[in-house]
């Protein structure tokens, strides 16, 4: 709330002072192209200026919107009838990874699970992620021992269903099933922190054949990364699914 009182007020004089320098030297006697000079100068102070406040606002969060988020979510609960939800405040999406900018983030008291209550920029309607952080949290269960035997040390397994899968699926959030039960593909990203060896094909292979036939994924996409704490190991990624 600050900065966005205090990066306006600063290009305001900021504008006041290089206009008033600008006018002080004009008047004086001076080269034509000094006087050019100083004034591409100054305008690109400025332009210079306005483009990091426009990307400085842009990881900012309104406590305005935050609040509206979480007014939202209040609403949304009690229209969907839902129970067992209580909110744990407000989340901003600076990176643009989620189909939403401000969210409500929610726990669901029963099965711990913790989701997002939000209103959908692309589909325009107010949503929740409980389904998918649930799904995602139920597959993680199944394959994580099964992927630790095979591969023995993993750095990370990340597991995502779309947000919108309980809609998409229309599953009662309030008595949701299993995954199992649905044809949803999510990604499993895996990294391992080791260098590539010969038999690694073999392997991912029967960790795909392992999530269709014991997990019980009817699709799913699988990749798998040689990266340790963040860095690459290997230049080549493992992808596979059906």
């Amino acid at each position: 709330m600050i900065l966005n009182v205090l990066f306006p007020l600063i290009l305001f004089l900021l504008i006041i002072g290089i206009g008033y320098l600008l006018v002080k030297l004009f008047k004086r006697k001076i080269n034509i192209f000094l006087k050019l000079l100083l004034v591409v100068i100054g305008t690109g102070v400025i332009a210079i200026y306005c483009f990091i406040w426009f990307i400085v606002s842009t990881w900012i969060a309104d406590p305005q919107e935050m609040e509206i988020a979480v007014s939202l979510a209040e609403e949304y609960i009690i229209d969907t009838n839902r129970e067992n939800v209580e909110l744990k405040g407000s989340y901003f999406d600076d990176g643009g990874v989620f189909p939403f900018e401000y969210a409500a983030n929610a726990k669901n008291t029963k099965d711990q699970t913790e989701f997002f209550i939000y209103f959908n920029d692309r589909s325009q309607r107010m949503e929740d992620s409980y389904v998918a952080k649930k799904w995602e949290n139920e597959l993680r269960k199944n394959i994580k021992g099964y992927i630790k035997q095979k591969l023995k040390k993993i750095d990370k397994i990340y597991i995502k269903f779309d947000e919108s899968v309980g809609y998409v699926y229309q599953v009662d959030p309030n008595q949701p099933s299993s995954y199992k039960n649905y044809d949803a593909t999510p990604s499993i990203d895996i990294e391992i922190p080791r260098k590539k060896k010969e038999d690694d094909i073999r392997l991912f292979n029967e960790i795909l054949t392992f999530l269709q036939n014991e997990a019980k994924l009817t699709h799913a996409k699988l990749s798998v990364t040689y990266m340790k704490d963040g860095v690459l190991v290997e230049n080549e990624i493992w992808e596979g699914s059906f």
